[in-house]
């Protein structure tokens, strides 16, 4: 499944998603999952009339209780690229009864008709929201970070010891090894749903094996998860996993589809069709 679809409401482009499904296998076992990004340019309007077709009565009174452009973007991309992958697993069609609510420590809740055993990790930057769905047997955390150089400074300030030596081996540049070590420290603490309320030195990375297109962590404190990370352009995304499992992603499709978010900038270049 890996589908583009663009929504409109009075011959109006609101958002574009796409859904991805690929799984965590093991020896005689394969959990299924759904990576799903949405995509809303600067143009689009952020007013939830719009989206009373996709969102929660709850979520929309949440939408209107921002008073900032910004942050109505980051909530209105996490919630609804959270709903194309709960949709996609679970078969419910109307967006609308499914209601993604915080937890007390901001992580996502799924409720909804129907809905058990489902659980959701969400991450948004600029335009682009990204969201994994899974079953409530393992936990995963997804991040995605655009990568610049004014924040690296600050950055460097949050590693430890151990990580900066990681960075100086890496056959990569400092500059994006800083911000994978980030994006890695991020996804871990939404698999364990706890944030960054505890010290970041407890979620050092021990780690970084570099493989074709992809990077897989390890971590000091937490050795029973391993990441995987990736790059589109200049994007970062990390996903958190329990190490008992190998993740069966097609990373060149992910690349593609993400890709071409990413590069959406005008109403023109929006177009309902399939990535072949």
């Amino acid at each position: 499944m890996a589908e583009w679809v663009l929504y409109r409401k009075e011959n109006q482009p609101i958002f574009y998603h796409t859904t991805i499904d690929f799984s965590l296998k093991r020896p005689n076992e394969s959990i299924p999952l759904f990576l799903g990004a949405c995509y809303l340019a600067s143009y689009q309007s952020l007013n939830s009339e719009h989206y009373e077709s996709y969102l929660h009565d709850a979520e929309r009174s949440r939408l209107d209780s921002y008073a900032y452009e910004r942050r109505k973007r980051s909530y209105l991309l996490g919630r609804l690229s959270a709903k194309s992958t709960v949709s996609a697993m679970t078969g419910i069609q109307d967006w609308d009864k499914i209601h993604i609510q915080n937890g007390i420590f901001h992580q996502p809740i799924v409720s909804g008709p129907s809905i058990h055993n489902v659980q959701v990790s969400i991450s948004h930057c600029d335009h682009l929201g990204l969201s994994v769905s899974y079953p409530e047997k393992i936990m995963l955390g997804i991040d995605i970070e655009k990568m610049d150089q004014k924040s690296i400074r600050i950055l460097q300030e949050h590693c430890t010891d151990h990580e900066k030596n990681l960075v100086f081996r890496l056959p990569h540049s400092s500059h994006l090894a800083f911000w994978m070590l980030w994006t890695l420290k991020e996804s871990l603490s939404k698999a364990v749903k706890t944030g960054f309320t505890m010290p970041l030195e407890m979620l050092e990375i021990q780690e970084i094996e570099a493989r074709e297109n992809v990077f897989i962590s390890t971590y000091t404190y937490f050795s029973q998860y391993q990441s995987i990370t990736f790059q589109i352009n200049n994007y970062l995304c990390s996903i958190t996993y329990p190490k008992l499992f190998d993740i069966d992603l097609d990373f060149l499709r992910v690349h593609q589809h993400l890709e071409r978010l990413i590069s959406q900038d005008n109403q023109d270049a929006i177009k309902k069709e399939g990535v072949k």
